[in-house]
């Protein structure tokens, strides 16, 4: 008969509750990307028909463009809000995985007998993946911001030509 020790028991016992997590993390991650799938493409179809509709209407030229500018920064504050709400949605996963990893590898220490410098290594490489990421973040949704405002900038008019 086999028998468990108490230390393979706590460190099956951890690593189940480990992957437990991870997975409810996952599964939370694409929750969220699907949810901001679907109303990102609900979104879209509306406003695509409204521009539809407005377009119908157009008698010339210039009425064209004065339509042309606000639709075109509409879709890409849309765009750019999708990407940032992609990008949340991925730091937050990567930073929740990047927490749950650390943990088991601070419980998987406890457990070995002796220092282990490869866990340390990886311990330590999940502290700055987590730094990494949440800097990449910010710049992300700095450059993001600067994108928006400068999309948003009115369209110069259209010239007429004789």
């Amino acid at each position: 008969m086999i028998k468990i020790t108490s230390e393979q028991s706590k460190a099956l016992k951890t690593s189940t509750e480990a992957f437990a997590t991870l997975s409810e993390v996952t599964l939370s991650s694409l929750e969220r990307l699907s949810a901001l799938n679907l109303a990102t493409a609900k979104t879209a179809f509306q406003d695509g028909i409204a521009a539809s509709k407005s377009f119908t209407e157009i008698k010339d030229m210039n009425e064209m463009q004065n339509l042309a500018g606000p639709f075109g920064a509409k879709a890409t504050e849309q765009v750019m809000e999708y990407f940032r709400g992609v990008t949340q949605i991925t730091a937050d996963m990567q930073q929740e995985i990047s927490k749950v990893v650390t943990q088991q590898m601070a419980l998987l220490g406890e457990t070995t007998p002796s220092t282990n410098p490869m866990l340390e290594m990886f311990t330590k490489l999940a502290e700055q993946a987590t730094e990494l990421t949440s800097a990449n973040l910010k710049t992300i949704t700095d450059s993001i911001q600067e994108s928006t405002e400068v999309a948003a900038a009115p369209a110069p008019k259209a010239k007429k030509t004789a």
